[in-house]
């Protein structure tokens, strides 16, 4: 079992209504996290003191070490000063042992499995020597096998089609199964490798992708840990994944969908818990198509989600959005709900009068992104019948009038039978109705309060500035309207990556509640980059603000965080 410092919380959440709601297990923390499935570390991490027994082709002095036949490194330490490449037919079979790396500088050697070849890692650790960067690759029509086994410092930078990133697999079949990846450039990049199984393993500290699934790669991903990366999974081109019963945790962002040529892909997402992400759990970027995403929880992200403009066809349906500390943003217009339930949303404060279980009023993200039936408690895996959502994909809104024309027809024809039906439309035309008013209530009230300022124009004349004066921003409205715009301005910045002037904004219009949330995931992305004079300026200054607000318990505890930088 790893030894790392945690607060693990029970698998149970409490509703508005107090009632006790089985879900996920997740781990909340600020270091790092307790993984139900922990590398052997007394086998694959312990620094061997005597030399590995190797069975077959013994390694040169200095020098890359061709590989032809199988040939097994047990029990012990081996240093490489040089290459390792496993030839056509040949096998290298690490078990219980530790393999360094003494590569000359960074990217200088690698270890490489050419076609035919095999490479199983059983038990031990691969490591670089002095901490320098080399890589693996797994070419096509070889086999790669990683068992309870580590890997730390490998990949160097791109290379050719990603190459020298990490873990670079080319082969169909590969497995990895209860291990660690870490400190990696690339943990997994999967280029058009099929039928790939990566399970119970930990992903930390990769400076880009936990797993990177590029073109025409596909995989199962479950019962995972990623955990300060830059991204825990990656996944773009025409790549397909499935991705569920994992646990994402402070990451920069969990999940992120489509990137250089956007996403056309199956990706099914569910059971995850993404808790704690510097930006974003998920992010679907422009032309991601055809994702669903069910039963996972999203909490104390910065933000749940974010869709990009162009997408289509993407289903959220049955998660549960907790504590997200700013309103998900969806520029295309996703599926929230299947007609019959939707999601768990904390903030939401609708009623449910026919204590069904089921909010009468819509949550609405924006206009045309609308949850039509909120749920009023926290929902779990299996509680709810998901429907065919590929059906909800592809079907179309039909005129409503039409629509009832036809259930009204068909009811007569049938009888009384379907009368039901027609209800239930009716009540469904109510409350999209009911919505549509609010909203516009909302949006004159809303124009109405700004109608004086001309936001846009304001942030139009600021954004080319990465030097913001603070103070005559704040001062270019007048000061009955300063706290509303300093607000509307921070989510913009925000929305632009310019976290440390939304920061500062929110600072100076003493909008604690939404400043604090902001700098801690500041610092959580300072930390995972290896900023750590950075993220204690940060801690330090959340904790001073809390203070401020006579929380001292919470900043007694970032405090304490900060002593570990």
């Amino acid at each position: 079992m790893l030894i790392v410092s945690a607060i693990l919380f029970s698998n149970t959440i409490q509703s508005k209504d107090n009632s006790v709601i089985m879900y996920a297990t997740h781990v909340r923390q600020i270091d790092s996290l307790i993984p139900q499935m922990a590398v052997n570390k007394e086998n694959c991490s312990l620094k061997h003191i005597k030399p590995a027994e190797i069975i077959g082709i013994q390694p040169p002095a200095s020098g890359n070490w061709n590989i032809a036949e199988t040939t097994i490194v047990r029990n012990g330490r081996l240093t490489i000063n040089g290459s390792i490449f496993i030839r056509s037919h040949g096998a290298l079979i690490l078990k219980n042992s530790t393999l360094y790396m003494n590569i000359k500088y960074s990217g200088s050697d690698w270890i490489e499995v050419f076609s035919e070849g095999n490479f199983t890692i059983l038990n031990s650790k691969i490591t670089g020597y002095p901490t320098r960067e080399y890589y693996i690759k797994i070419n096509k029509n070889s086999k790669f096998l990683m068992d309870n086994s580590e890997i730390e410092y490998a990949g160097a930078d791109w290379g050719v089609e990603g190459d020298k990133t990490g873990i670079w697999i080319n082969t169909d079949n590969a497995i990895i199964r209860n291990s660690r990846i870490h400190n990696c450039y690339d943990g997994l990049l999967l280029f058009y490798a099929y039928n790939i199984k990566i399970y119970n393993t930990i992903f930390s500290r990769c400076k880009n992708n936990g797993i990177y699934l590029w073109y025409d790669a596909s995989a199962e991903i479950y019962n995972c840990t990623f955990s300060w990366n830059s991204w825990g999974i990656l996944v773009n081109g025409y790549a397909s994944a499935e991705i569920h019963n994992n646990t994402f945790n402070g990451n920069d962002n969990g999940i992120r969908l489509g990137y250089s040529v956007g996403l056309s892909g199956n990706v099914t997402i569910y059971n995850n818990t993404l808790i704690y992400s510097a930006y974003e759990g998920i992010h679907l970027n422009p032309h991601t198509n055809n994702s669903k995403i069910y039963y996972n929880n999203f909490i104390e992200n910065l933000r749940a989600f974010v869709v990009d403009e162009g997408c289509v066809d993407n289903v959220f349906i049955l998660n549960n959005f907790i504590d997200n500390h700013y309103k998900s943003l969806d520029k295309s217009a996703s599926i929230f709900d299947n007609g019959v339930v939707g999601n768990y949303w904390s903030e939401y404060d609708g009623h449910d009068n026919d204590n069904d279980g089921i909010g009468d009023d819509p949550y609405t993200i924006d206009e045309d992104s609308i949850d039509h039936h909120p749920l009023m408690k926290p929902t779990y895996l299996g509680e709810y019948e998901i429907g065919n959502l590929e059906e909800l994909q592809s079907s179309q809104e039909p005129d409503s009038n039409m629509q009832d024309l036809f259930i009204l027809l068909i009811t007569a024809l049938v009888g009384s039978t379907l009368v039901i039906t027609l209800v239930i439309k009716r009540k469904s035309i109510f409350r999209q109705e009911k919505h549509r008013n609010l909203k516009t209530k909302k949006i004159v009230e809303t124009k109405e309060e700004s109608k004086s300022i001309d936001f846009d124009k304001i942030y139009k004349e600021i954004i080319s500035d990465r030097n913001i004066n603070i103070e005559n921003v704040l001062n270019s409205v007048e000061k009955s309207k300063r706290k509303i715009f300093g607000r509307w301005l921070a989510e913009k910045l925000i929305s632009d990556a310019r976290y440390r002037d939304a920061k500062d904004i929110l600072i100076k219009i003493e909008d604690y509640d939404r400043a604090v949330p902001l700098i801690i995931s500041m610092a959580l992305r300072s930390r995972s980059e290896g900023k750590l004079d950075d993220a204690k300026k940060l801690y330090l200054e959340a904790a001073d603000i809390l203070k401020k607000k006579g929380d001292l318990e919470r900043a007694k505890s970032l405090i304490k965080e900060s002593e570990k930088m």
